[in-house]
This record gives structure tokens, sequence and C-alpha cells, in this order.
């Protein structure tokens, strides 16, 4: 039985773990036309976008997905992915951040088709769970669970659906994300996020990034003691930022406060932690 619990576990895992950047095919047409105007230091919002249309037949589900939904929510009658998305994050975490199924349901509709609303950006997370889900119970023709659509929104969110849309991260009203809300997506996110150290950058915009190549974590004491480890060959970076950032003061924040992902918050909140210091 345990065993059973646990291989059950590993499969609803996997899917939210393997499968969650499917959707980049999506978001990468998107940058690469607001990369071609960015070079000229051009702003996204004046400038043509990609967007992506005529995705209803896509996401409308099949009548034996529709029965098979009816079946572990009766309650429920589903035509799109988007509303059984919408009805699985109100039922996980709507009440934590105080949002309605018709609220986040406008949001999934417009994210792939307005992301000029959304800060010029395509985010290929809802593709990445949308994709899924017609893969699993629509061609290979899994049969549908609770637990995999509960993975399927763990995909939906990982991106910028819960920071921007959700938990309004950069706001005052923003609440810190709890593992007993939904584990599978606490658990995506947080490894999402691990996985930049000791990353290689490709980019145009991640070379000019700074990630750190490992870090160390001791929880004592009710602390967090964090030590992140960088490579002493990016200090050229750190030290144009930390110019830069010391001018912005200076011109009592007239323009946008620089930035060096992922080393420019840590700096500028450096007080709260323990301090710097070169190993």
């Amino acid at each position: 039985m345990i065993k059973r619990q646990l291989l059950n576990i590993c499969n609803i895992g996997g899917v939210s773990s393997l499968f969650h950047d499917i959707g980049y095919p999506f978001e990468l047409p998107f940058e690469q036309v607001c990369s071609y105007f960015e070079v000229e230091g051009d702003k996204r919002g004046n400038r043509p976008f990609v967007a992506y249309h005529g995705l209803d037949e896509f996401i409308t589900l099949n009548e034996q997905t529709r029965n098979e939904l009816s079946e572990i929510i009766p309650s429920k009658c589903f035509n799109t992915i988007n509303e059984v998305f919408a009805y699985m994050l109100v039922d996980k975490i709507g009440v934590e951040y105080n949002f309605s199924e018709e609220q986040i349901l406008k949001v999934l509709i417009d994210k792939p088709t307005k992301p000029n609303e959304f800060n010029h950006f395509m985010d290929h997370a809802y593709f990445s769970a949308t994709i899924l889900f017609k893969k699993l119970f629509e061609e290979i023709n899994i049969r549908i669970q609770v637990e995999y659509l509960y993975a399927l929104t763990a995909n939906l969110m990982h991106n910028s659906l819960y920071k921007f849309c959700i938990a309004h991260y950069k706001t005052e009203v923003n609440k810190p994300f709890k593992a007993e809300l939904h584990l599978l997506a606490y658990m995506l996110m947080l490894c999402d996020e691990l996985q930049c150290c000791d990353r290689t950058a490709y980019g145009r915009n991640s070379k000019k990034e700074l990630h750190p190549m490992g870090c160390a974590f001791d929880f004592s004491d009710d602390n967090i003691r964090a030590v992140y480890l960088f490579d002493e060959k990016e200090m050229s970076k750190v030290n144009r930022f930390k110019d830069e950032y010391i001018e912005w003061l200076q011109n009592n924040f007239q323009e946008k406060a620089p930035g060096l992902k992922a080393y420019s918050g840590m700096y500028i909140k450096k007080m709260e932690f323990l301090g710097f210091r070169r190993i």
C-alpha cells in the first residue's frame, strides 16, 4: 500500500518536474521579436509583438474528457481547459489570495492573446500546462485524476501567473507562498529558482546577469543563514552594478533602479543579511 502511494506521488511529481517547460516554443518567438527591437533600446510597448490566437478549438474539451471530469467533479460542467484550471486554482488557493473563478479565468484567456496587458511577457507556463493536459488526457488517454489536475496547476503557476496575477508579489498585498497550500507548486517554484545556480548563460540578457555558482544554508536557532558563492571572474559585473546603484541613489531615484539578476536584490538588502565576504 505504502509502495503504491509512493509510486503515485512520483508519477504525479514527475508531471510537474519533467514537463514544466515544454511550452517554451511559444515564449521564445515572442522574446526573439522583442529582442530584435530592444537592441536599439526600444521599449516593448512601442514595438510589434507576438500574440497567439485561434486557441478556442485547441482548449475545448472533447466529450470523453468532459465526461471524466463530471465523474470526479460532479458539481461543475467544464467546456475548456481554462475553465478546469480556473476551478482548480480557486479550489487550492483562491481563499488565501482572494480571487474568484471568473477573475482568474479572464487572466488565463487573456495571457496568450494579450501579452501587452501582462507587462509585454509571454508566459510559457500557460502553454506547458495546456499542452500537457491535451497530451495526457486527449492523446494518450490517461484516466483523469484530481491529483494530475493539481500537478498541472503547479506547472501553470511556476513562472509569472502566481507572481504577477495571483500574489502580486511586488505590492503590499503580497503573501509568501506556503507549502501546505499546494506542495507541488511550492516545490516546483523553489527548485526552478535553485537550478539557476552554476548555470551557463547563452542569451543576450542572461549573459549580463550574475547567478551564484553555489549556495549553503544553515537553519538553526530560528534563523536562516545563507552563503552564496560567486565566480570571482564575474567581479566586473558586481563593480559596475555597485557604481550604477550609488549613482542612482545620488540622483534621488530619478530613473529606474539599476539591477543585476540575481545579485542586486541581495546587495540592496544586505543589511538584512549577515553580510558579504570573499571566500
